[in-house]
């Protein structure tokens, strides 16, 4: 790649740096073992839900679903050539000879044939030394069957690119008529405009979970002796995403929130498969340090899938309680068996390159220092300050994340308190840490408020609410750092243009390693000016336990606890709203008004049997 690595100085900083000393959130002494444990619950659950030609059916949708049965298939594979068992053996040969017949039937449900490819070359090669010669051999003659057109459904982007991924794994091992080292170089180099300086695959609208999957294929063909004309270009390109993958995990372990498949278990499980081989290859080049932090990322991302499994073995697919039957945080396609077995895949991926000689070493997500803003595509703005974590969404996009501060964690707080996402405009409103205003000319009829999410809307005056501006094209952004200390760091935000009578919007966020504090000052025409503070409300299976007093707002669930504090010097009245279904479960929000157009409130995680005191929230509002 030609352009400098946009976190060189991050990367040197941190890596210079000795944070030997900091306090590391105890997850336990993750091994290559746990790997197989969570993979072992999910496989045990799906055999019970194998019919009798060999397919998972979806214990919900009560069909076969995707590719839930080649990842049934790749994982029990592996678990058994690991840890035996006749029946493993016998549902996963039969998972396996049922997904080869659908490739070459062309029978794969919904068209996902590109991504079984990878799934059966990994379930074969786990199997083959386990079955009779027979079973090999017709195994063989079925990969024979599969021409280009029977694996590849024409497509753009990250499918575009798994399917090239399968080609490779399987001309490696001679199973059938793969691509020709030519021919998948000309499939691959169109995908090389898609490839950003910090190492991020663009797919459409920018989702955070298909740049990390689209790597992960992209790092399959490397690993399995891709030696085309963009080798060198292709392994610095990943090299640099995993760099950035590791300065922009956060503290819980959780890949950053955002786009489509956001809040996914299978996001952390990308993430072990990349932590993992980046450990590897660190080691292997004798930068034990860096390899260190590496294992450490993917033991925090482990520790986060295996925060999901429920009481039956397998995970909910998404980070909230809620029956699966609800659907709560699903997009159209999630279904329980295929993001399930999807995951366990990947987990199995990811066991096959641990190396348990590499010893933790301290990680950005629990000890770093830094700012990074990714612009262009992703419109994402991170802070992370010794483990004290915040995401920007710089920019909202209407079907997935809304313009506003979206996250907030902090190591050892677990729930999504922070909360741990936003709720999009298309629910209705969108959610976020954000201000609305009024500007001065008054709705003809108060009694049919309009919400405004454009400049198109913005042209009779109401209320404009920043959470909802997913569509402001002439509003230039501009985030920078304005200091950066060792227990401090400031960024300031700020919006230029016509946001309905605001031509200025100015948001300073200083993260220090207990607390976020947020300043918002507005220049316009406004009559009003209000602060909106996201509250998770239900996780799907517990309710939080909210209270509101005069100048703050605290919230529990568990021994994991939110404090809000308004700085300002006028008294606060507390408004709230009603809540709607997202990601984690249940998302509200509160807002106050200001008497000016400057407001300032502080955000404070913590972890204890009791609540914190305002005087406390006072001092930390003062660091």
């Amino acid at each position: 790649m030609q352009d400098a690595y946009p976190l060189n100085d991050a990367v040197r900083d941190y890596f210079g740096s000795d944070v030997s000393g900091e306090l590391w959130t105890d997850i336990g002494r993750l091994q290559r073992q746990d790997y197989l444990t969570v993979m072992f619950g999910i496989v045990e659950y799906f055999s019970k839900h194998m019919d009798s030609g060999g397919r998972i059916i979806d214990p919900y949708a009560q069909r076969e679903i995707q590719y839930a049965t080649p990842g049934y298939a790749a994982a029990a594979a592996l678990l058994f050539d690991v840890l035996g068992g006749a029946r493993m053996l016998e549902t996963a040969a039969k998972a396996l000879t049922t997904s080869l017949r659908e490739l070459v039937t062309k029978t794969c449900p919904v068209g996902t044939s590109n991504f079984f490819i990878t799934m059966v070359v990994f379930a074969f090669e786990h199997l083959r030394e386990h079955v009779s010669d027979e079973q090999v051999r017709f195994w063989k003659s079925e990969f024979a069957q599969l021409h280009w057109p029977h694996v590849h459904l024409p497509t753009i982007n990250n499918w575009h690119i798994i399917a090239l991924s399968g080609e490779q794994l399987r001309a490696r091992i001679g199973l059938g008529p793969a691509l020709t080292a030519t021919e998948v170089d000309r499939y691959l180099a169109p995908h090389l405009e898609l490839l950003t300086d910090y190492g991020m695959y663009v797919d459409p609208n920018g989702p955070m979970a298909y740049d990390l999957f689209t790597r992960k294929y992209l790092k399959l063909m490397l690993l399995n002796g891709y030696d085309g004309q963009f080798k060198e270009h292709l392994t610095e390109f990943l090299r640099r995403g995993d760099l950035t993958s590791l300065f922009l995990q956060g503290p819980t372990g959780e890949m950053p929130a955002g786009g489509r498949s956001s809040h996914h278990q299978w996001n952390e499980a990308l993430q072990c498969f990349h932590f993992e081989t980046a450990a590897t290859q660190y080691a292997l080049a004798g930068d034990l340090r860096a390899a260190g932090a590496f294992r450490r990322a993917a033991h925090l991302s482990l520790a986060a899938v295996r925060r999901w499994v429920r009481q039956s073995g397998e995970l909910s697919i998404v980070k909230n309680w809620a029956d699966p039957a609800a659907r709560t945080g699903y997009e159209v396609y999630s279904h329980h068996s295929q993001y399930n077995l999807f995951t366990a895949y990947l987990l199995g991926v990811a066991y096959v390159h641990v190396d348990d000689t590499i010893e933790e070493r301290a990680c950005p997500a629990e000890t770093g220092n830094h700012a990074i803003w990714i612009e262009p595509y992703f419109h994402k703005l991170f802070v992370n300050v010794r483990g004290n974590y915040v995401q920007v969404q710089t920019r909202g996009e209407p079907s997935y994340d809304p313009t506003g501060i979206v996250r907030i964690q902090h190591k050892g707080v677990f729930a999504p308190l922070g909360p741990s996402n936003g709720v999009p405009t298309k629910h209705g409103s969108g959610i976020a840490f954000a201000p609305a205003w009024r500007n001065p000319h008054r709705y003809i009829n108060d009694n049919n408020p309009r919400r405004f999410t454009s400049e198109r809307d913005i042209v009779s005056g109401g209320t404009v609410r920043m959470a909802d501006l997913t569509d402001f094209h002439s509003v230039s952004i501009d985030a920078h750092v304005e200091q950066r200390k060792a227990d401090k760091i400031v960024v300031q935000v700020e919006y230029r243009g016509t946001m309905g009578g605001v031509f200025l919007l100015k948001r300073v966020l200083t993260v220090t390693p207990e607390a976020v504090i947020v300043t918002d000052e507005a220049v316009g025409h406004v009559d009003s000016f209000t602060e909106e503070i996201p509250l998770l409300v239900f996780d799907g299976e517990h309710r939080v336990d909210v209270h509101f007093a005069e100048k703050r707002l605290d919230a529990a669930l568990g021994q994991d606890r939110l404090a809000v504090y308004v700085l300002d010097s006028a008294p606060v009245q507390w408004s709230k709203h009603d809540p709607v279904a997202f990601r984690n479960g249940m998302l509200s929000f509160a807002s106050y008004d200001t008497v000016g157009r400057t407001s300032s409130y502080l955000v404070y995680l913590y972890r204890a049997a009791e609540p914190v005191t305002d005087q406390r929230l006072i001092e930390l509002g003062k660091e």
